[in-house]
């Protein structure tokens, strides 16, 4: 079963490798003949968004990957965020980028992350004129941190015309939600035509957008204990290795964090349950080994999974490290010529393991889904000494929920 698993395992996430991570939003791109394309956009991170467009018809349609030299701008229909083809000078060096349009007034505001994830505010008058803010990385000075607050003072002398009461007396906080309410109260209180200002971001920007889920499951475990170099002989036979199999039930919870601006599907695995087994008086070899094992399994695992992004049944594989510790009751093993009051063998506490798992996602709604896995702790090993004789084998199989 292990070898199956691990099979389907690395045949699917072989398929991912070659496959683009992909967040295809409904969203346009404008010409450099200021003609408008309606079809799907590949939103991504800020630094990817800022420096390339992936754009395609539909879902049958092939990509196209626009630089800021072949469009004049792109938009997502659904968040509003509007990304435009501009010329910045940063650190004396002159590119041409997809500037975020944030708001649009007597003073417009953009927003740009590089590649260096630094992120600037380009603001631009009427006449054209575009000045820049950063803010530096914090420093530590006679063993305080101290903040760099350079960019409060230029910010301040962009707006020098009317800051608004709010913003007077204490620090302007560096983020998109403050430069966009500086920029529309400045543009209410001073535009004399009448006009509003146009804001493009959407309705909560600098917002957290990685997500979290949660889930619970039951199960059944088929657990194997292996213990090796154990060198027994029977008649002519030569035994070196003894299993110790069981059929246990699970309960466990599961976490998903992922951040749709990379990739819908992958996300970090983060894993915990628990197992109760139990071995009474199970003969191996011939009768010649008894062995008794009451307890519970504890297992935490860490790793990534991958989701297929479609369809409401949805393909799972998940990869991830895994530490196990016993909950012993009662745990012994006995051969027919050792004193029964001193087993030969002691079990260990701990282990360490590779862990893999494949299934499916059945999708309720955008939130709930009830989830199906097939998993296998893969070559599980311990740090400890003795470990080169003591090994844990597990199966698993699971269904749940995810609230």
């Amino acid at each position: 079963m292990n070898r199956i698993i691990l099979f389907l395992l690395f045949l699917q996430i072989s398929f991912v490798m070659y496959a683009e991570l992909q967040n295809y939003l409904p969203g346009y791109i404008i010409t450099l003949k200021q003609d408008t394309i309606f079809g799907q956009i590949n939103f991504k991170k800020d630094q990817q968004n800022n420096k390339e467009c992936h754009f395609r018809l539909d879902d049958n349609s092939k990509e196209v990957l626009y630089l800021p030299k072949d469009i004049s701008a792109y938009r997502f229909s659904n968040n509003g965020e509007f990304y435009t083809s501009r010329k910045v000078t940063i650190d004396g060096k002159e590119s041409l980028v997809f500037l975020e349009y944030l708001i649009q007034g007597l003073i417009n505001v953009y927003f740009y992350s590089s590649p260096e994830n630094i992120s600037y505010y380009f603001f631009e008058k009427e006449d054209g004129t575009m000045q820049m803010i950063t803010k530096d990385a914090e420093t530590i000075e006679d063993m305080k941190v101290v903040e760099d607050k350079l960019y409060d003072g230029t910010l301040r002398f962009i707006f020098q015309n009317y800051i608004p009461k709010e913003y007077s007396n204490s620090l302007i906080e560096y983020n998109q939600k403050t430069m966009i309410d500086i920029a529309k109260k400045y543009h209410q209180a001073l535009c004399t035509t009448g006009e509003k200002c146009i804001v493009f971001e959407n309705n909560k920007p600098d917002a957290q957008v990685l997500n979290f889920s949660f889930g619970v499951y039951g199960g059944i475990n088929f657990t194997e204990y292996i213990i090796n170099d154990m060198e027994f002989y029977q008649g002519d036979v030569y035994y070196k290795t003894i299993n110790i199999p069981s059929i246990n039930p699970m309960l466990g919870v599961v976490a998903n964090l992922y951040y749709p601006r990379w990739s819908k599907s992958f996300s970090l695995l983060l894993d915990m349950s628990i197992t109760k087994i139990d071995v009474s008086k199970k003969y191996t070899i011939e009768n010649l080994i008894e062995t008794q094992i009451k307890g519970y399994i504890f297992e935490s695992k860490i790793g990534v999974k991958y989701t297929y992004p479609k369809y409401k049944i949805r393909p799972v594989a998940e990869i991830a490290l895994g530490y196990t510790e016993f909950g012993y009751l009662k745990r012994s093993i006995y051969s027919s010529y050792s004193d029964p009051d001193s087993p030969f063998y002691e079990f260990l506490n701990q282990y360490f393991s590779f862990c893999g798992g494949v299934g499916i996602d059945y999708n309720l709604n955008k939130r709930n889904s009830i989830i199906f896995r097939i998993s296998s702790s893969l070559n599980g090993f311990s740090p400890w000494p003795r470990a080169e004789k003591g090994r844990l084998s597990e199966c698993q199989i699971k269904l749940g929920y995810i609230f």
